[in-house]
């Protein structure tokens, strides 16, 4: 069962690889063109396909939602907000750049809490800023913590084999320096149409680019096959009851949303949808999701500013706070 959890966290991650990188590429303007022949479903696959070459890229991402719990269960009701922007930037492995904002809301039933946070990542150390964290009722924050923590610049040093771990885990640019598993997952990912019901409805200008615009669903058949798929190159057994656990997962996500697609980079630059859960029969759980994902800043360098006078996080004071 660990390594089912293994394929579908690989999965996962690479569908979230897919959904927030793009690459710069030359492209030509006649997506543009009502004129264009060329299927909707088969463009948007052709930019999904070179999106997995970017190593950086500016993001954006907003998220909302509200919840419902099982029935006789708290809370009853969980709400949340938030936004996530900056830039990441993998050119050189071995020298690996974040800029991350976080902020935020989320409430459970009459409990209500909310945060700022940064976060700055080198070859070097972790840098963390918590700007703001309020919280009320069971969300209430103790003042000892707001004092110790809040409004000051934390550092962790990296340590050398994180970053040995991480450049052996990330495939190489150049294919030929692929392993013959990596390049039977790029090809499975290349034959695979994650969306369907794909319409092209017009164009926009997405972050100055102007983009080809879709509507489409997210064909759960086709992921769920995919993911079978990437079971077998990995040499994982991928039983029958494997298969039944995850049709049943998929059914209670559905997602349908516009999907933009750049002029001249030949990327998808834009997301935005609803998710729909309705998990009632396991979890318990339903409700509604809104995402909208933007990508900018394609292929351009990521600077971090490493904050001046940051602290070494105060691990054996917070390990005492944390006890009381």
């Amino acid at each position: 069962m660990a390594n089912k959890k293994k394929t579908l966290l690989v999965s996962g991650m690479l569908m979230l690889s897919i959904g927030l990188t793009a690459c710069q590429t030359d492209s030509s303007d006649s997506i543009l063109s009502p004129k264009n022949e060329e299927a909707p479903e088969v463009t948007l696959q052709h930019a999904m396909v070179k999106m997995s070459d970017v190593k950086s890229y500016g993001f954006d991402v907003t998220m909302s939602g509200d919840l419902n719990g099982p029935t006789g269960e708290t809370p009853e009701k969980v709400g949340f907000n938030f936004n996530l922007n900056g830039g990441v930037d993998m050119v050189k492995v071995e020298d690996p750049r974040l800029n991350l904002n976080m902020k935020g809301a989320f409430n459970a039933d009459k409990d209500k809490a909310d945060a700022e946070f940064q976060l700055r990542f080198n070859k070097d150390a972790v840098y963390a800023n918590l700007v703001a964290l309020n919280g009320s009722g069971e969300m209430e924050m103790p003042e000892e913590f707001k004092t110790m923590l809040i409004n000051k610049w934390w550092t962790l040093p990296i340590p050398p084999e994180f970053l040995v771990e991480l450049k052996n885990s990330m495939p190489e640019n150049n294919e030929e320096n692929l392993t013959p598993e990596q390049k039977q997952i790029k090809d499975l990912v290349e034959k695979t149409q994650f969306f369907k019901n794909v319409k092209r409805v017009g164009n926009e200008k997405v972050a100055g680019e102007e983009s080809a615009h879709f509507t489409a669903d997210f064909d759960k058949e086709a992921f769920a096959n995919f993911v079978e798929g990437v079971s077998k190159i990995q040499g994982e057994e991928f039983t029958d009851t494997d298969r039944e656990d995850l049709k049943k997962g998929l059914e209670s996500i559905n997602f349908s949303g516009d999907l933009f697609v750049g002029s001249k980079s030949g990327l998808i630059n834009k997301v935005k949808g609803t998710i729909n859960l309705n998990d009632k029969e396991k979890s318990g759980v339903a409700g509604k999701v809104q995402l909208e994902v933007s990508i900018s800043n394609i292929n351009k360098p990521v600077v971090i500013e490493v904050p001046e006078n940051a602290e070494e996080v105060p691990m054996e004071a917070l390990s005492s706070l944390f006890s009381m």
